[in-house]
């Protein structure tokens, strides 16, 4: 179910953890883990999350590209469900 925020659209997946939110912006999925961590992991052509490379976002070493208004805009709508 697509979720419009900020003039971003956000694609939500309900799965086995509570929430994730696909980002076209990152080309990856993002979900908060068990302790409030951000996670991520790539996103498959299919639109389906690539698991198997899933990673923390605080051990991204060069984020000098990243777009942090659009992360922190990921982040607070996964907050807002925790």
């Amino acid at each position: 179910m697509p979720k419009s925020n900020h003039n971003h659209t956000l694609t939500v997946f309900a799965m086995n953890f509570d929430r994730m939110i696909m980002s076209l912006h990152f080309g990856r999925h993002f979900w908060l883990d068990d302790e409030g961590d951000l996670m991520s992991c790539p996103t498959f052509q299919d639109g389906t999350p690539d698991l198997d490379n899933h990673d923390y976002v605080l051990d991204w070493e060069d984020t000098s590209e990243v777009n942090l208004g659009n992360l922190l805009r990921i982040h607070r709508s996964l907050l807002e469900d925790f």
